[in-house]
């Protein structure tokens, strides 16, 4: 019986080749939902940006019942903006989790049940920061109904904002 056999710079090709689909497989989730988000208008934030919730502005008032208040959450973000190079063991072991997404701020009213399912495959997301189009609701509006289920489903990830331009 005769052994088979194939040369190294066919095996060097083969290698290479499973790595592109394994890097593509690996990857394509997060890909497809960076690109979704950004076309629906929203931002992401990755990990080297070091992202964290900042300053809350409180509006006082009285509150009325059924109503849902909404105060300005800023997005901080304190690390480098410019995303730093690859090292050489990120080139053959993959990259860090500082590469990945962190944070996504977007308004609720784009966050359809297709790019829901987009953000669960964001393995690092800290922050899903919904915003609001007023500072006020009832709580049985869309907005309302919208925003609970987002946090049933994503917990305390998700952080709801109105922007009040100060």
């Amino acid at each position: 019986m005769r052994r088979m056999r194939f040369s190294l710079k066919t095996f060097f090709v083969v290698i290479a080749l499973l790595a592109v689909y394994l890097t593509w497989r690996i990857r394509a989730p997060e890909a497809l939902a960076i690109f979704a988000i950004h076309e629906a208008g929203g931002k992401t934030y990755y990990g080297y940006q070091q992202p964290w919730m900042g300053s809350t502005k409180f509006i006082s008032m009285a509150m009325l019942p059924g109503v849902e208040y909404f105060s300005q959450h800023d997005l901080t973000c304190t690390g480098a903006q410019t995303q730093p190079e690859l090292s050489l063991v990120e080139i053959f072991f993959g990259e860090r989790k500082e590469r990945r997404v962190n944070a996504v701020a977007m308004p609720i009213g784009q966050v359809t049940p297709q790019l829901e399912q987009l953000l669960h495959s964001l393995k690092e997301l800290r922050y899903l920061v919904l915003e609001m189009p007023a500072m006020m609701t009832n709580d049985g509006s869309p907005e309302a109904q919208r925003l609970r289920e987002l946090k049933a489903e994503f917990g305390d990830r998700v952080w709801s904002t109105v922007n009040l331009g100060m």
